[in-house]
């Protein structure tokens, strides 16, 4: 017995320390870099002069930003090419990344690559001159950062409002005053507000969500209760960070479709504590399996929005729009 009383203890210490270091490893994630959000106008002035350093001395050049080995995240910065005299742009290609899409910067989030290579494509295949707006979220999304393909190096933050105003005024300014929207995790939940908030004057030719939560619903700590109760209450989940946003009303909802060339959704669902679902009121779903063994405990969440085949579909459906 007394030995039995033993290993009972040692195996709760063992369990212990196992929490006590995925709570650590988990923090240390969610923690990094945070003090550069902490404060937000200090936020700002370091987010700009990243990208003025970045895009200036890194243009065409591939450069690591970090994160897991096996995800190979590196950003292209094509120099850019002038349009021809006179040419008016024909839409607005937007790109709204997801928590922490900011860290190391906007132009070094992991989607960018994707984003570039996809408007290279319809410039060479279809020959159409669009214009862009990139908007990223730091640790916390207390703001969106963003900058548009008419002024590059104005890093600009805000609350949607503003970011739907400007992005109104830039699609204002092309010959069908049309916008197309790519969004990942938290920026896919401000994907879906800002289309159903935009002027009715403003087409949206095309919305991609990309395992869509809600920023609202799925804040920070809710994703870290659903991370340890993933190794210690199997089978329970954090409902507001393993589905789609249910703060986004099921009318609001398809007002956004309605209004809506397509609406194309893709989702994933082996990141225990953090994934979507399928939406009704889009006219397409896309479960995205990962056959191997998921160590990181972002890795789908992460992987889903680098994926050739959500990109691949999206090409295909963009293309036809021209």
């Amino acid at each position: 017995m007394h030995l039995a009383k033993q290993q009972s203890s040692s195996a709760r210490g063992h369990g212990l320390k196992t929490l006590a270091a995925m709570v650590c490893a988990f923090s240390v994630w969610l923690c990094s870099g945070a003090a550069s959000f902490a404060d937000t106008a200090a936020a700002d002035d370091d987010l700009k002069k990243a990208v003025e350093k970045r895009i200036y001395n890194k243009l065409g050049e591939f450069e690591k930003i970090g994160g897991p080995e096996d995800l190979k995240l590196y950003v292209n910065i094509p120099p850019p090419k002038k349009a021809k005299a006179g040419a008016k742009s024909t839409a607005v290609l937007v790109l709204l990344g997801g928590f922490n899409s900011c860290n190391p910067g906007p132009y070094g989030q992991h989607m960018v690559t994707k984003f570039n290579t996809l408007r290279q494509q319809l410039r060479d295949e279809k020959q159409v001159a669009l214009k862009y707006l990139i908007s990223c979220l730091g640790k916390f999304g207390l703001d969106t950062h963003y900058y548009t393909s008419d002024a590059p190096l104005e890093m600009k933050s805000g609350k949607i409002e503003q970011l739907t105003t400007d992005l109104a005024a830039l699609a204002n300014s092309t010959t069908s005053k049309s916008v197309q929207i790519i969004s990942h995790s938290h920026g896919a939940w401000y994907a879906m507000r800002l289309a159903y908030r935009l002027p009715p004057e403003i087409k949206i030719r095309g919305l991609a969500t990309i395992d869509p939560v809600s920023q609202d619903e799925c804040k920070p700590t809710t994703m870290a209760l659903g991370f340890i109760k993933k190794h210690f209450q199997e089978g329970e989940r954090e409902p507001g960070c393993s589905r789609a946003p249910s703060d986004v009303k099921p009318e609001e909802r398809a007002a956004v479709f309605k209004r809506s060339g397509w609406w194309r959704n893709y989702f994933e669902t082996e990141t225990f504590y953090l994934h979507s679902s399928a939406i009704p009121e889009t006219d397409f779903n896309m479960l995205v399996a990962y056959r191997e063994k998921i160590d990181d405990p972002l890795h789908a969440h992460r992987l889903i929005s680098l994926d050739d085949r959500v990109w691949d579909n999206l090409k295909e459906r963009i293309l036809e729009d021209f």
